[in-house]
């Protein structure tokens, strides 16, 4: 389906005007939760079913989930843009060059008392996103832990395991915990003692071949479902410790 905006506002809005009106909010979350916003890379949601991701599936049927959903590009640095600065991806050279602070709503959870707390598994150098998301330096953010492992999966799964660290140590229901996960992005991997549940898989993805046969993209689609699914198993792992943590109700 076409969809069409009638009024796009092209212009930049001003960073310290954004300041100033974000500062004169008085806003008081009757009840406070902490928050996790998992930023998964190139996760499909048609994927996000019974058999490549059950966590995941069930926990959207249990909660408050949208029936739609929209991208607002096919690039990583342009979709990472849109989801903090609520804009579409033409703005962004206009925001990076011009904005040195970090992304309004973040800003706002700041101001409202909230501590922002970062784990990454990809690479936020990437069109310098980390000054762009959280500010010259990362000053919005009150930890911030990036991982260099070769493998993906282990970026995951030390960000995951050091997530539910950081869980167990919290006094109050003022977190905002920001997750840039990978495992399902470029080579779609997983550890080698997980076992692959989509057989055969492709061994490799050779980027300079710019068409496959329906056999081999076949292949590919595995991969692809077995990344999703081991990522999958660290969800299912967190969210168990959440609920033996008495954590998972806020």
């Amino acid at each position: 389906n076409e969809i069409i905006y009638k009024d796009i506002d092209f212009k930049i809005k001003n960073e310290e005007a954004i300041d100033e009106n974000i500062s004169k909010k008085d806003i008081r979350p009757v009840n406070r939760y902490n928050v996790f916003l998992f930023v998964i890379e190139s996760l499909r949601k048609d994927y996000i079913n019974e058999s490549v991701a059950p966590c995941l599936s069930q926990s959207r049927e249990e909660n408050i989930h949208f029936k739609n959903s929209y991208s607002t590009a096919n690039g990583t640095h342009l979709s990472w843009f849109s989801i903090f600065y609520s804009t579409y991806p033409f703005n962004w050279t206009g925001y990076k060059n011009n904005w040195e602070k970090g992304a309004p709503a973040l800003k706002l959870f700041k101001s409202i008392g909230y501590k922002i707390n970062v784990l990454s598994s990809a690479d936020l150098k990437y069109h310098n996103m980390e000054k762009v998301i959280f500010g010259e330096n990362a000053a919005l953010a009150d930890s911030f832990v990036s991982y260099k492992e070769k493998q993906a999966w282990a970026r995951d799964k030390r960000a995951f395991a050091d997530l539910k660290g950081q869980v167990s140590s919290i006094q109050d229901n003022n977190n905002l915990f920001v997750v840039f996960l990978d495992s399902t992005h470029s080579e779609y991997n997983w550890p080698d003692d997980f076992s692959p549940k989509f057989l055969p898989v492709k061994k490799g993805i050779n980027y300079l071949k710019f068409a496959y046969s329906n056999s081999d993209l076949s292949l590919l689609k595995n991969r692809y479902s077995n990344a999703v699914n081991y990522l999958d198993t660290l969800f299912e792992d967190f969210f168990a410790h959440l609920k033996k943590a008495g954590l998972y109700e806020n």
